[in-house]
């Protein structure tokens, strides 16, 4: 298979364009070759465990695909339907394994920006057919596979996890922008994530049976990864088909496919938990089966706070089913009976609380009053007599604090709340209510009281119903809820294109013919109590082989990830809520973590975003503030602006000048300042030329040779003793002496000749050095740098406009770091061709800020001509360029006198005279020259 690989990579890369038909011959055999060696079935039960074992090397795999796209780029023979239809097998393989999968995306994605508009089209069409194959289901399958890697492949596999999930969301919107908006119903937004729940889904049910059949635990968190980053960017309201069909298959409970989909679940991203967990809670319809669907998830510490805080405390939702199945979840927790109480008083404190009343809106306010109305509801049998107490106690606060309001709608939900709750409360028919009377409220107000008790009313027929509805199931008919998950999948692969309605649900089934019966299955079904991705507990010896002071197994904790890393973001669009999400992270760390992995984040991430986010995470960055401590606060901040900045520098640097030109108060002197010094340090990186050297020395330096260190004999000490004369002899073996083998002693021959040769030898010359040339990042966008800032100050609102009559800052800090700023830009587009007009342009305005009153600026304005003549050579030196240095001497040299004349500081005379020299010696040069 290698050989064969590398036969038509080597032909390939031979090819200079199909020149003869023996040429086009040569092609088509070798890629035929190659293409029986693709795993083309489709994955099943019984060849799963020959998944792993496949001889395709996905490296050379990506190498053919970009070099088959590179030849039809350049040669218009390939565009012959025998040809197309042999690259179309190398494109699609069904029994794609991951590794080839992604090589074959990275490809694609380089041949979409780089390659013409036919090999365009070509693309798109073969990832077209691709997506809508069984290449993506059979390569999550492959990367869900148990794999024996060490933990070097394991971080390897898991950057390339996450570079093939980047490039599948992003793939629709990459693939509109090159064609233009025209493009196939394949890669609109509602059918492309059909395809992606398409492929999970099967994976998901396939995967189930492995670990039945086989009894092994597959790699859960692949496929945990990839529901997160489609949910999180391609939008969780496209995905209802996967929640759908993943609830079907819990409540159907068939093949313990429950567990397995619990196990998913708790391994999802942090920043995906809350729109998933939304989704469960709008979709499930049946309220007493809540707990069978998220099971033991509150477990785990991000969906508790998610399930706890940011749904009931910091969101709102305007669905009551979610309200309905988030108290019926948490009531049904028996390990933590108190979880309902203690979120129902946090309610209670902030339904009543004066200040959140008039900063909360409406909606929300009546989202949180239905939360409380429920709980009470479900929790008055089980509440000790001390919550009720605190409950009532705080109602009848809240309730006072409504009824002061000059809402109608907030009076009214004071009172139905006060009154339903005193209701609920209340242990007899006897006791004492509280009733008020609605008559004379307006009609806002009535209609909220009606709507409170049509929710209370309704979640109780809903309660009933549904409990009704499952009885009726599970006595009548045992197959209504059975394969209705199955059904929903043949459905989806109708809808999205991939199934015929002619195809039967049953051949839709993944691998059933392959599952053993279902009383074999039962006996390998995993426990409930089982994690995923649990390690199997070493068994250790016996007691006895450990020393008797051993009373701990050790254990190597040098590989051991810090708990903090977990914290950190893994994605640029987490790394974006995490910075704007502050206030809400219950966990300082978080922020602190993110900050420390932004700039690495966004060097490998953003090249491959669009600019748009690039602005978004400048405006954010630059005006964060140290909320809760961070080392290195202020360096982490200024080093991740300066990476996003030499990701996108057109777009960030016009807006970093826009930002520092924004009207006085929108930016403090410290932001402003910050703004300036991240274009400057830009600038350097950008203008920065890297050069590497060629490793290989010349002949000449093969000449020379190390002098090898030779072995010293064996160490004798001898100890003198003037009394007896006795001695004593210490050896080599006393000492940790490295000695070498006398074998090389035998080489040193070589040495000697070689140094008798090159005595002898003549040199009459040496080879040349061969210059080393390096791209000028900074060409191409010096301009954005330097005109939007320098214009910027002709701008009537802008923050320094008419310096220094009009405005001046204290001290004239902006100003003095402006005119550095200008410098370091100057000296940084050194190599750009624009630099004379740069010089000219800075040069003018250091003309008119000569005589500024304070010396630090005229200081700057110095500055500003020394490094207008250190950037220009004399090839560039323009008339206009000569006479205004000309001009600069004269009051150079008057400044830079010792008299009363001269500038008053000291430091103003003594640069002035070296710039003196400086414009002498730049125009005698340029005088010489013409």
């Amino acid at each position: 298979m290698e050989d064969t690989a590398k036969q038509l990579l080597d032909l390939l890369s031979s090819l200079d364009g199909i020149k003869c038909k023996n040429d086009l011959i040569a092609l088509e055999t070798c890629i035929y070759n190659y293409t029986k060696f693709l795993p083309t079935l489709l994955i099943t039960l019984k060849t799963y465990n020959k998944i792993n074992k496949s001889s395709v090397d996905g490296f050379l795999y990506g190498k053919i695909v970009a070099g088959l796209l590179k030849l039809k780029d350049h040669d218009s023979l390939l565009h012959n339907e025998t040809l197309e239809n042999l690259i179309e097998k190398v494109f699609i393989v069904n029994g794609s394994t991951f590794e080839m999968l992604h090589e074959l995306f990275e490809a694609s994605m380089d041949g979409l920006k780089t390659m013409s508009d036919k090999t365009v089209d070509f693309i798109a069409t073969m990832l077209e057919k691709m997506v809508k194959s069984d290449a993506i289901y059979s390569a999550i399958i492959d990367a869900c596979g148990t794999k024996k890697i060490n933990d070097i492949e394991q971080e390897e596999f898991s950057r390339n996890w996450r570079s093939f999930l980047q490039a599948l969301v992003s793939l629709p919107n990459r693939i509109a922008n090159k064609m233009k908006g025209k493009i196939s119903d394949t890669f609109t937004l509602d059918i492309y994530t059909k395809i992606i729940t398409y492929h999970i889904v099967r994976a998901i049910s396939f995967l189930n049976d492995v670990s039945l059949q086989y009894s092994i635990k597959p790699e859960l968190q692949p496929i945990s990864t990839m529901i997160s980053k489609t949910v999180l960017i391609l939008g969780a309201h496209n995905f209802n088909d996967l929640i759908e069909i993943l609830i079907n298959w819990t409540l159907d409970g068939q093949k313990n496919i429950q567990n397995f989909i619990r196990n998913i679940l708790s391994l999802i991203d942090g920043p995906s938990i809350e729109p998933i967990a939304v989704l469960l809670l709008k979709t499930i319809n049946t309220p007493p089966n809540i707990d069978k669907v998220f099971q033991n998830l509150l477990e785990k510490n991000q969906w508790k706070h998610v399930l706890i805080t940011k749904i009931p405390l910091l969101s709102y939702y305007n669905d009551d089913l979610l309200i309905v199945n988030l108290i019926f979840y948490l009531a049904s927790q028996n390990n933590d009976e108190r979880l309902l109480v203690e979120l129902l008083i946090k309610l209670l404190d902030i339904w009543g609380d004066r200040s959140a009343l008039n900063h909360t809106s409406l909606e929300q306010h009546e989202y949180i009053t239905k939360l409380i109305l429920l709980s009470v509801k479900k929790l008055k049998y089980t509440m000790k007599q001390s919550d009720k107490d605190t409950v009532q106690r705080l109602l009848f606060a809240g309730t006072s604090a409504h009824l002061e309001s000059m809402q109608v709608e907030v009076r009214a939900i004071g009172m139905i709340t006060g009154e339903l709750i005193v209701e609920f409360l209340c242990d007899s028919n006897d006791a004492p209510k509280l009733s008020y009377e609605y008559d004379s409220m307006p009609a806002v107000g009535i209609q909220i009281v009606e709507r409170l008790k049509t929710f209370i009313k309704n979640s109780d027929e809903k309660i009933i119903q549904s409990n009704a509805n499952y009885c009726n199931t599970s006595i009548g008919d045992e197959k209504a809820l059975s394969n209705t998950g199955d059904e929903k999948v043949h459905q989806l692969g109708i809808e999205c294109g991939i199934l015929s309605r002619d195809d039967s649900i049953v051949n839709t089934k993944i691998n059933n013919d392959d599952c053993s019966t279902t009383q074999n299955l039962e006996k390998n079904t995993l426990s409930d109590e089982d994690e995923p991705n649990d390690d199997n507990k070493e068994k250790n010896d016996s007691d006895d082989e450990l020393d008797s002071d051993d009373d701990l197994v050790p254990y190597d904790m040098s590989n051991d990830t810090k708990i903090t890393d977990k914290l950190r973001p893994i994605y640029l669009r987490d790394l974006k809520e995490n910075l704007l999400n502050v206030d809400a992270n219950n966990d300082p760390n978080i922020f602190s973590e993110s900050l420390q992995v932004a700039e690495e984040l966004i060097l490998s991430q953003l090249p491959n975003d669009d600019s748009s986010l690039a602005i978004e995470l400048l405006e954010i960055i630059t005006t964060l503030k140290e909320l809760s401590h961070v080392e290195n606060f202020e360096l982490l901040k200024f080093q991740t602006c300066v990476a996003i900045v030499t990701v996108y520098p057109k777009e960030c640097a016009k807006y970093l000048c826009s930002r520092f030109h924004a009207e006085i108060g929108q930016h403090s002197i410290h932001d402003r300042m910050l703004f300036l010094n991240i274009l400057a340090e830009a600038s350097k990186r950008l203008s920065k030329t890297e050069i590497k050297l060629n490793l290989e020395q010349n002949d000449s330096n093969d000449r020379k040779i190390d002098k090898t260190k030779r072995p010293k004999p064996p160490i004798s000490i001898f100890i003198d003793v003037t009394g007896g004369k006795k001695y004593e002899t210490l050896y080599d073996e006393d000492f940790e002496v490295s000695t070498m083998s006398y074998d090389n002693e035998k080489s040193n021959w070589e040495e000697i000749v070689q140094r008798r040769i090159q005595k002898n030898t003549r040199i009459f010359a040496h080879e040349s050095k061969r210059p080393h040339t390096t791209v000028n990042k900074f060409n191409d966008v010096v301009a954005s740098f330097f005109y939007p800032l320098l214009y910027g100050l002709s701008q009537k609102s802008a923050c320094l406009y008419k310096i220094p009559h009009s405005y001046s800052d204290e001290g004239n800090i902006l100003l003095v770091n402006f005119l550095k700023t200008l410098s370091i830009i100057m000296v940084s587009a050194e190599n750009c061709v624009i630099a004379p007009k740069i010089g000219l342009e800075i040069l003018e305005l250091a003309w008119t800020l000569r005589y500024h009153e304070q010396a630090k600026v005229r200081l700057c304005v110095i500055q500003n001509i020394a490094s207008v003549i250190i950037s220009l050579s004399k090839e560039t030196f323009t008339t206009e360029i000569v006479e205004l240095l000309l001009e600069f001497r004269t009051w150079l040299f008057d400044t830079s006198q010792d008299s009363i004349r001269g500038d008053p500081d000291s430091d103003c005379r003594n640069l002035g005279k070296n710039v003196v020299a400086l414009i002498d010696l730049a125009i005698n040069s340029t005088m010489k020259n013409t």
